[in-house]
């Protein structure tokens, strides 16, 4: 009777992967990029690649970047949507074995609207004279990228910040007749949301001329034939 060899079988380990950032619940900024990190390793071998999955998608985020010779890989996630998302990150090992890690949420909220307050302009009664306009801005969830001041439709130009407040000065010259000026102010903030403020009005008068008048109508005998000489009124 043969007898048959002996035959040993090698089972191939699954990969291990996980992410570990962002963090599970993290709050992250719409319209922002965004890191995601994994680690992943494999006992009897290799990693050839690890994955990132968004929202339960089977097409793939994105195929990560291995950091180094380390066990860690990198992708970026750019532009990041609004909404609650979940992100799964998936190791392939070099015998083809997948593992994938739970779904981690992540929470991208809609970005507010800056807010903003005008100030009554201020400006001389007449021209010429500058025009002074001012404002405040903030924005809770990111920052002002610029505050520009109209009169009616027509831009006037952005505002400088100084002293938490933004400014803006506009000449007004002598031959600038009668007019009110309709002012607002409209606050961007860094993801390009706006807000405008309500308008406020300033009425500059026309330039006056200068009065001239003698103070004396008395009459004053001239020679005629005489020379010229200076007259004193």
């Amino acid at each position: 009777t043969a007898l048959s060899g002996s035959v040993r079988v090698i089972v191939n380990a699954l990969p291990t992967v996980a992410v570990t950032s962002p963090a599970a619940g993290a709050a992250v900024k719409v319209g922002s990029n965004v890191t995601l990190s994994a680690t992943a390793s494999d006992a009897d071998g290799s990693i050839a690649k690890v994955e990132f999955f968004l929202d339960c998608s089977t097409t793939a985020l994105g195929e990560a970047t291995r950091v180094g010779t380390t066990s860690e890989y990198t992708l970026a996630w750019n532009n990041v949507p609004v909404g609650p998302h979940t992100l799964v990150a998936r190791a392939t090992d070099n015998d083809g074995a997948v593992q994938s890690t739970g779904s981690l949420a992540v929470n991208v909220a809609a970005n507010l609207q800056p807010t903003v307050t005008l100030d009554n302009p201020t400006a001389g009664t007449n021209a010429p004279t500058t025009l002074v306009l001012s404002a405040g801005a903030a924005d809770s969830d990111g920052s002002v990228a610029s505050v520009q001041f109209f009169n009616g439709a027509v831009p006037l130009g952005n505002g400088t910040l100084a002293a938490g407040k933004y400014t803006l000065s506009v000449p007004i010259a002598a031959a600038q007749p009668n007019t009110t000026y309709v002012i607002t102010a409209r606050a961007t903030d860094d993801l390009g949301a706006q807000t405008t403020t309500a308008s406020k009005s300033i009425t500059v008068a026309a330039n006056v001329p200068p009065a001239v008048s003698i103070p004396s109508a008395a009459a004053v005998p001239l020679d005629a034939g005489h020379a010229a000489k200076p007259l004193t009124l």
